[in-house]
């Protein structure tokens, strides 16, 4: 059988001291969350969206060519584990988070065993590659442009080091939503030589390593499959230059 290269948390099962041959079996794709029905005081009920995390399931088929516990004992401490980054297949460059491996059957022949592996994972999956964003300018305004040719949509990763002193630096989509930090007529938020990013993804804000927090009108946003224009407003110098990255994602 022709089998293909999957990682567990940085381990490839060629990685392993045994044998072990890796063939897509199926796959399913489901959601779950965490969603409940909470009662008012006055006995009525309401639905309470706490969160939704996507998740997708595919059954793989192993062979394992040993029938010795040892080896056995290898293959599974490789799978026993939770919350860890996932390669179905590494050929793809993809990463994604699996949150639990499960043996659904297994079935021993002469010198071998066949496995079916259930793996719940992650829907989406980032690049392992990470793209620039284009700078260049529109009416005079700095724009950096994104070409997401993944699948799903993902997030921006803004960054500089600051050579002067910034009151306020703002992120606009095309489509309106914009993320702010300070005011243009307000005091210095950002001073020479700070290290500064705009985490998108993580909706967070970091200067020298310290979260800070965004103005409270902000409204951080993902960048769509397809190129997306991002204009970069700062005050009192409007020439800013940012490394401006992201990871394609896909299903």
């Amino acid at each position: 059988m022709i089998g293909f290269e999957m990682s567990i948390n940085h381990v490839k099962n060629t990685d392993l001291p045994i044998q072990v041959v890796v063939a897509e079996y199926e796959r399913l794709f489901f959601s779950e969350s965490n969603n409940s029905i909470q009662r008012r005081e006055n006995g009525s009920s309401y639905f309470k969206k706490n969160y939704e995390r996507k998740e997708q399931v595919k059954t793989f088929e192993i062979h394992i060519h040993t029938t010795k516990q040892t080896d056995l004992d290898n293959f599974n401490r490789w799978i026993m584990q939770e919350n860890v980054e996932f390669e179905p297949d590494t050929s793809l460059n993809r990463v994604y988070t699996a949150y639990k491996f499960n043996v659904t059957s297994i079935t021993k022949h002469e010198n071998i065993y066949i496995v079916q592996l259930q793996v719940t994972f992650s829907f989406e999956g980032l690049s392992k590659t990470e793209k620039s964003a284009t700078r260049g300018t529109n009416t005079g305004k700095i724009v950096y442009t994104f070409d997401n040719r993944g699948v799903l949509p993902t997030a921006p990763l803004f960054s500089f080091t600051s050579g002067v002193n910034y009151k306020m630096i703002s992120f606009i989509h095309q489509s309106g939503q914009y993320v702010q930090y300070g005011h243009e007529t307000g005091d210095v938020v950002i001073k020479p030589n700070d290290v500064v990013e705009f985490d998108f993804r993580n909706r967070t804000l970091t200067i020298n390593g310290k979260t800070q927090y965004v103005n409270m009108s902000s409204s951080w946003f993902n960048i769509a499959v397809g190129q997306t224009e991002i204009t970069v407003l700062a005050e009192p110098n409007t020439n800013i230059n940012l490394d401006a990255k992201f990871k394609e994602a896909w299903q």
